[in-house]
């Protein structure tokens, strides 16, 4: 009940439920209380007295002769219901004959004809003026009845008048303390569900259990804290997912690292010994010895640079730096440099350009010429001799599409699904040419994302491997 409320509300809505309760509930009693003290002959009704009169008037009618006789008080009190009313029986002229009323009320005949047939009324105590007529419809007197219009004890009782006083006084009291507490629990039950919910939810938190969510269908002041709460357990719960990922990220780095430049040291250190143990004696070796030394210290440096580039990416605070291009200028640059790395392979490289002539991109030039140099670099180790590489660039407005696929082995399905994940390294890159860190297509995917453009990779029609991507032109 009044749940979807606000607090303020539902508050003053339960007062007012108990009040009006606890006033009809004391509606209810009194009136079932009159009715059984008056069924049961404890009190008159209001209107008892009034009818008791119009019988003792019609009774004296038929007696007119008697009524005004002094000695007929016993007889008019036996015969009557007229206990419990005041009267006084006066002949015409407004003498007292007898009754329970000494006081003089009319005090002579004209008086008594202006008041016959009419009341008085003082107070709720009414004073009725009834005639006595002889056969011949002639005036003889009057009774004069007084009586009170209001419930009243049977008896002039002291217990009745003080429990009907006390269940005044008292009634009300007790019935709003009765539905208080009825509806006090249900306002207080509407309350504390949430509050249960919140301190459930805060001792989940306490246990590193942030899978939960709390639900409160109202939108009132504890929905509000619910909300918030939900909230603030979210962003907590993202909080924690990054610093654990990063946590994880660093211990995948560092065994990455250690795994990688594990064998280009080893190779190192194992060459390095060969010498200084006098193979730099014999020319022949001690060339190749050296050539080997060279390589392995370049991939140890080419892993210490993914990592490096990695880390600046994925600071918070990485910003593009985009220039102003011409686009045809740029790819034929690449291109000068590709071709030259495909004759020492003895690899073809196409390059289809479409549209691309007088266009100006506004792009990161270094960064996206990092990503090519990446792609097209994979494309030449897994492109066997006398293969080919095909590379084509489009241009549509401010979008530019790349895609590069050759004649190598292409990817399988597991490699399909992980290629673009960091630190993964598929099976050709383990066996045929050790030392890379598996990070060059993630940096790829990272810095062609920021430039909001997409990456994917696949296999071309004669099985070898394609990768297309987009990037957009950026703003200065």
């Amino acid at each position: 009940m009044f749940q979807k409320l606000r607090l303020k509300k539902q508050l003053i809505y339960t007062f007012i439920v108990v009040l009006v309760c606890s006033i009809v509930s004391v509606l209810i009693v009194i009136e079932g209380l009159f009715y059984l003290l008056t069924k049961n002959h404890v009190l008159y009704k209001a209107n008892y007295h009034e009818q008791n009169s119009t019988i003792v008037q019609d009774y004296i009618q038929t007696r007119s002769k008697e009524v005004l006789d002094s000695s007929f008080k016993n007889t008019l009190e036996k015969d009557t219901p007229i206990s419990g009313i005041k009267y006084q029986v006066i002949d015409n002229s407004g003498s007292i004959l007898y009754g329970n009323m000494n006081e003089k009320i009319i005090a002579n005949k004209k008086e008594l004809l202006s008041k016959i047939n009419t009341f008085d009324s003082n107070k709720n105590i009414i004073t009725r003026y009834a005639p006595i007529l002889d056969n011949e419809g002639s005036l003889q007197g009057s009774i004069i009845f007084k009586y009170p219009i209001r419930v009243t004890p049977v008896e002039d009782s002291k217990l009745t008048s003080f429990i009907i006083i006390l269940m005044f006084l008292i009634g009300p009291f007790i019935f709003i303390i009765l539905y208080t507490f009825i509806f006090g629990s249900k306002l207080a039950k509407n309350i504390n569900k949430p509050l249960k919910l919140l301190i459930d939810a805060s001792n989940n938190i306490k246990n590193n259990d942030l899978d939960f969510d709390i639900y409160y269908p109202f939108n009132n002041e504890l929905g509000s804290v619910i909300s918030s709460f939900n909230s603030m357990k979210n962003e907590l719960k993202n909080t924690l997912n990054k610093k654990w990922q990063l946590e994880q990220d660093r211990k995948d780095m560092v065994s990455a690292l250690s795994h990688d430049l594990k064998t280009p040291l080893t190779i190192i250190k194992g060459h390095v010994e060969l010498l200084q143990e006098g193979a730099y004696k014999k020319p022949e070796r001690l060339e190749r010895y050296l050539e080997i030394i060279e390589n392995n210290t370049d991939r140890s440096i080419s892993l210490v640079q993914d990592l490096n580039t990695l880390s600046k990416i994925e600071r918070p605070d990485f910003r593009l730096i985009p220039v102003k291009l011409n686009l045809s200028a740029f790819i034929n640059e690449k291109e000068l440099e590709y071709t030259t790395l495909c004759k020492e392979k003895n690899v073809e490289l196409i390059l289809n350009k479409d549209n691309i002539e007088s266009d100006i991109i506004i792009m990161d030039s270094l960064r996206i010429s990092e990503v090519m140099d990446n792609l097209f670099s994979n494309s030449l180790r897994f492109t066997p001799k006398n293969g080919k590489i095909e590379m084509n660039i489009s241009s549509l407005k401010d979008k530019i599409n790349f895609s590069i696929n050759d004649s190598g082995k292409g990817f399988n399905n597991e490699e399909l699904n992980n290629v673009f994940k960091k630190f993964y390294q598929g099976d050709k890159s383990r066996s045929e040419e050790k030392g890379h860190s598996g990070l060059g297509l993630y940096i790829c995917k990272l810095l062609i994302e920021k430039h909001g453009g997409e990456i994917v990779a696949s296999n071309n029609n004669d099985g070898g491997a394609l990768i297309s991507f987009y990037i957009k032109s950026l703003s200065i």
